[in-house]
């Protein structure tokens, strides 16, 4: 699969403010969209030194459980898997001799997974290249009965029409029935290139790998997660804020689109309400362009139009202190005193500052794994506290 990037600049000349309903545009800027088209590339296929069994993802979709609220299979039989923290669960009886875990990918860019077997991470993530391919994501699992977990580790990609797909899984060995019915707790958590786990797997700034220290698996969202036994919602990807866009969007546009930056008519239409709504944002909205009073009034409009989706019982927690001290402390208090508090289901906590691990400028490094599990650490009965559980 050939893939072509259609570039458009268009040059936007602003006359007048633009209403802070929308993704802002600094004035008379040239704008680069860049747009994916699906064009399909030659096959590769890293091959496996026993022999697998196949199975189409459109024949497993009674038997996996999907991993992430906005997972799904469509009507081709493809598992959707665009946001960070997406994939699925399943149980399978491995024969005799072990087998090797692989995957048939359509993708636009290039993604990273893990896999975990009985609930412990087998090995590293694998990068599994753009275009349509095989790869194995975990080698010698041995014979008999698993729990296997296959995760996007990394995030979204931010061009239009991006998109990634699993159409295929192999192993040697048979499905086994597996609980695919929801657990009784679902968290989302809304975010940037925290809630992603941007650099959590490095160590230094102006990293030369940042893709690849990329780990959601390692950040707040799957750790709490996991530790409360929760179905999880990651809408996050690096460099958004509520108004600042990363690609084409800001988070004030992007939440509402169930596939992110793919298919853009297919608005976001939950089957399940929250237990709880955490967010992360604010880091990006730069304070030239976006000062505190119209911050606090942007966060306002936001929360209202995530509870005009959800109604105003569910508890909406915005984060704050992650891996900078300036990190609108005040703002985001100042938004939830304004939408009234603890007394209307809205609150501020404070995480545990760290900037351990790598980023993409020399003057920021995001937090470590570390030190998001230290986070989750305060999360965790923070959140059992609000919901009693």
């Amino acid at each position: 699969m050939k893939q072509y990037k259609i570039l458009l600049a268009v040059l936007l000349v602003i006359s007048m403010v633009l209403p802070m309903v929308a993704c802002s545009e600094p004035e008379e800027v040239t704008t680069t969209v860049e747009i994916m088209t699906e064009e399909e590339e030659e096959p590769a296929t890293e091959e496996s030194a026993m022999p697998l069994d196949y199975f189409d993802m459109k024949d497993l979709k009674e038997d996996i459980k999907l991993l992430g609220e906005r997972t799904e299979i469509n009507n081709k039989g493809e598992l959707l898997v665009e946001w960070s923290g997406s994939g699925f669960e399943m149980k399978i009886d491995v024969k005799e001799g072990g087998t090797d875990l692989r995957l048939g990918m359509r993708a636009s860019y290039v993604s990273y997974w893990v896999v975990f077997v009985d609930g412990e991470k087998w090995d590293d993530a694998v990068e599994i290249p753009k275009g349509v391919s095989k790869r194995l994501v975990a080698k010698s699992i041995p014979a008999g009965e698993h729990t296997i977990r296959v995760v996007k580790d990394s995030q979204i990609g931010n061009l239009r029409n991006n998109y990634t797909s699993v159409t295929s899984f192999e192993f040697a060995g048979t499905v086994e029935k597996t609980d695919t019915a929801d657990k009784g707790l679902y968290l989302e958590f809304i975010g940037d290139g925290y809630m992603t786990g941007f650099g959590a797997l490095g160590s230094e700034a102006e990293s030369e790998n940042i893709n690849a220290e990329i780990s959601v698996t390692s950040a707040l969202p799957y750790l709490v997660a996991e530790k409360m036994n929760a179905d999880y919602s990651v809408v996050a990807r690096s460099e958004i804020g509520i108004l600042a866009q990363s690609g084409p969007f800001c988070m004030n546009d992007l939440y509402f689109n169930q596939y992110g930056y793919k298919d853009l008519d297919s608005l976001y239409e939950p089957e399940r309400t929250p237990d709880a709504i955490i967010i992360h944002l604010g880091m990006d909205d730069r304070v030239e362009e976006l000062a505190a009073g119209p911050f606090i009034v942007e966060g306002e409009n936001f929360i209202k139009k995530i509870r005009a989706v959800y109604g105003t019982d569910v508890p909406v927690i915005w984060m704050y202190n992650t891996y900078s001290h300036t990190s609108r402390a005040g703002e985001i208090r100042g938004i939830v005193q304004k939408m009234g508090g603890e007394r209307a289901n809205v609150y501020a906590f404070e995480a545990v500052y760290g900037n351990s691990g790598s980023g993409s400028k020399a003057s920021v490094r995001f937090p470590s794994a570390a030190e998001h599990q230290k986070s989750a650490d305060l999360l965790v009965p923070y959140l059992q506290e609000i919901l009693g559980k």
